[in-house]
This record gives C-alpha cells, structure tokens and sequence, in this order.
C-alpha cells in the first residue's frame, strides 16, 4: 500500500496541482505595495450527486444519499461549477448539473459516462465503440476481476500488462500508442495519458475538438491492488483546471475502488462479455 501512496504524491505533482499559495509583489521603482490572489487551491463541500445505476448481476453498490456533501480540493475558479458523481461504486468530479449514467456488467466491469444535459449521452451498457467523439464528456472504465480484460485495457501504458497478454497468446493491437499520443508513466502502476484535439487515442473519448486527458491504474496481484481502470476527461480548454482535478481526486481514492475487489465474489473471466 505505502508504494501506492508514494505513486499517488507523484500522480499529484506531475498533474500539475501542487499548492499554490497567496504572492505578494513588490515594486522596487515605487513606495507601493501591490499584492496578487491568485487562483488558489482550498478545501471546498461540494454537492454529491447519485447516478442512476443498472447491473447485469446481482451487484448493485449504496447509491449517494440525496443531499450529501463532500469536501475536495478546488481551485478558487472551481468554486460552485463542479460536484461529485457516484454510481456503480465510484465517486468522479465533474462539471455541475450534468447528466450521468452508471453501468455493472456481468463480470463486474464497471462504466460510468458523465455529459452535458440534453447531449446525446451514451446510456446504459453501450456498445463497444472507436474511442472518437466530438462531445465533452468525462468516462470511467473499470475492471476489477476480468483478467484478460484488464490487460487488453492496460497493455498500451504499462509493459508488465503487455507481457501478459503476450504469454496468454492473444491480440495485442490494442497496445498500440498512436501518433499524437503522451504516455507518462508516474510509476509500475499509474500513467496519465494525453490526446490532443484531433488525435483519437486510448483516451475515451478522444479525438474530437478538445484535449483529452487519462489517468490508467494497472496491478496484478500479489504485488498490489488488483484492478485496472482509465478515467478520462475530454473538456474544452478552458475547463482543464476540472480535468485535472478530476484526476487527481480520482487517484486519492484509488485504494478505496480497489478495496471492492475484496468484498465481492472472486471470479476469473478470461473472455470480455
């Protein structure tokens, strides 16, 4: 666990999101003092915002309490825009007042897919698609007992999953990093991955007009907490202060998504359903 942490302090740094602290200006050609605020980060409740949930199996995680709040750390900027989405045992920060939907599948893969009101959202168990798409959106794809699963979504950041795959004999297209694409491995288990506009990559969605940035987590046991997951997030530009955000959320709680692993039925499911 202690290596996870020390993974996570890096996720932190190189997301950009040290602590900045108040500046203070002085002006040598003048007895004035002019002092800056800058967009700083503080403690802040946010609204926590239950998303409808459908399961394939019997699993179905406690949904938010209406009216629940929790405390993030949020730029000043971030302040009353942006809430925390739960379903399907996930809790993800994203822009407020959007529309989300979470999905269970049969071998305990978990979807949930946040969009803007009245976009055309992907809905419930969507269909296995290209990664392209032209709309904002911020996704979560997590497998905690798929084994083949885990490595197909993982094998392009992490080589110890792309070995894998290989000695199971299957396809490793997927491990491909495409033109355009950033891999930045923070350590054997995390990597942030960045898209630019216009590049479709692992990132989900990517593509379309705006940058999409990815945190991959990817452990097998006995060495760490089994699982893998991508969070993306595909905003405009100026909205990059809440992908980041979301990331580094997402990567505090972590170990506590993992933790699911152990409190459900254990399975070994070789093929995707």
């Amino acid at each position: 666990m202690s290596g996870l942490i020390l993974v996570v302090g890096a996720a932190i740094v190189i997301l950009g999101l040290a602590l900045p602290t108040n500046s203070t200006r002085h002006s040598s050609t003048s007895s004035t003092t002019t002092t800056t605020t800058p967009n700083v980060v503080r403690q802040v409740e946010i609204p926590v915002v239950a998303c409808p949930t459908r399961s394939q199996g019997p699993t179905i995680p406690a949904a938010a309490t209406p009216g629940t709040t929790a405390v993030v750390s949020l730029w000043s900027s971030e302040v009353g825009h942006v809430a925390l989405y739960q379903g399907a045992g996930v809790r993800i920060v994203a822009p407020r007042r959007w529309q989300c939907a979470a999905s269970i599948y049969f071998d305990d893969s978990t979807l949930v897919a946040i969009s803007p009101p009245r976009s055309a959202a992907p809905g419930f168990f969507p269909e296995p698609s290209s990664n392209y798409s032209t709309s904002p959106r911020v996704q979560f794809s997590g497998v905690l007992t798929c084994y083949l699963c885990k490595l197909i979504q993982s094998c392009a950041f992490f080589p110890r999953a792309k070995n894998a795959l290989v000695a199971a004999h299957a396809a490793t297209t997927t491990c491909r990093v495409p033109l355009g694409e950033s891999v930045t491995l923070l350590g054997p288990t995390t990597a942030t991955i960045d898209d630019p506009p216009g590049v479709t990559g692992h990132g989900a969605p990517s593509g379309g007009p705006y940058p999409a940035a990815s945190l991959a987590y990817f452990g097998l046991a006995p060495r760490t907490l089994t699982g893998s997951y991508l969070l993306t997030c595909t905003l405009p530009s100026t909205f990059q202060k809440v992908c980041a955000t979301s990331l580094r959320q997402f990567s505090l709680d972590t170990p506590r998504y993992l933790h699911q692993v152990a409190t459900r039925p254990q399975k070994r499911i070789l093929e995707k359903g």
